[in-house]
């Protein structure tokens, strides 16, 4: 398993934060979903075979801008 980071713009409530936290809880894979409003990023702990830009696209389907960098803070 890997922890990843990934930036989210438009993030602005407690809100968001459920709405992000529910939409990438329903992919496949995801262990655990965390995301942080005064961050403005989302920490998951994924599977190793899990497609990022898979992860990226839920993000854009909630609403929310997904950042270019994704940080691997665990792999």
């Amino acid at each position: 398993m890997k922890m990843i980071k990934i930036d989210v713009g438009g993030m602005v409530s407690e809100k968001c934060v459920d709405k992000i936290n529910e939409a990438i809880q329903t992919i496949h894979g995801i262990k655990i979903v965390d995301a942080v409003l005064n961050e403005n990023a989302v920490y998951i702990i994924i599977e190793n075979n899990i497609d990022i830009e898979g992860i990226k696209n839920i993000i854009r389907k909630a609403g929310y801008i997904p950042g270019l960098h994704i940080s691997w803070v665990i792999s």
